[in-house]
């Protein structure tokens, strides 16, 4: 039998924790333990034993940024993804040096989440904090953008990721703005002159 990973989910929305922790077991990985904030999780270490900490940065009493700090004091080589709003590359760089392994966006899907968990449980070395060209973009827009240079229609892209014909229009839109960008042949130009062309490079985009 596989081995089930271990979370505990540290958010203050019971709904979100919910969510989560359905979702997740269907993935193979159980959340063992919920917190509504840093002090709760603290108390929930000294009993159990987790894989993996699932860290919310806004919550009530002890907020993520504190709780990292805690955890990575009293449980050094235990590993921690970030759950965030915001993505500025001076604050996922904060995330980093505090010892964060990875993090994920509060918009991210089912899939992008588990395996996220999957990685950084399963590979040492992973994170997926973002290089210096590279921050320009979101995890799920990062997601789509191999598929727009293989000059895939959104609604192809929806259909292959699994997600809405609307969410793939919003992320391609974004990334058009973020780049100054007006259709998809100027986008891949300007990946191309960046160097982005490996952006989320998957190796079966059929």
């Amino acid at each position: 039998m596989d081995y089930r990973i271990k979370v505990i989910h540290t958010e203050d929305k019971k709904l979100t924790r919910e969510g989560t922790s359905t979702m997740l077991k269907l993935e193979g990985i159980d959340v063992i333990g919920e917190a509504i904030n840093g002090l709760e999780l603290l108390s929930l270490l000294k009993e159990l034993s987790p894989d993996i900490i699932l860290l919310d940065l806004e919550m009530p009493v002890m907020d993520g940024n504190q709780t990292l700090r805690e955890i990575k004091s009293k449980y050094p080589n235990l590993k921690v993804i970030i759950l965030t709003s915001y993505t500025e590359d001076s604050l996922l760089e904060d995330f980093k040096a505090k010892g964060a392994n990875a993090f994920l966006t509060k918009d991210s899907d089912s899939r992008t989440i588990a395996n996220t968990i999957k990685k950084v449980y399963y590979d040492s070395g992973f994170n997926n904090f973002p290089k210096s060209f590279d921050s320009l973009f979101t995890p799920r827009e990062i997601e789509i953008i191999p598929y727009l240079l293989a000059g895939k229609t959104s609604k192809q892209i929806a259909k292959l990721l699994c997600i809405s014909f609307r969410t793939v229009e919003a992320m391609r839109d974004r990334a058009y703005q973020k780049t100054k960008c007006k259709n998809a042949s100027e986008f891949a130009g300007y990946c191309a002159t960046a160097g982005l062309q490996y952006l989320g490079y998957k190796n079966d985009l059929n």
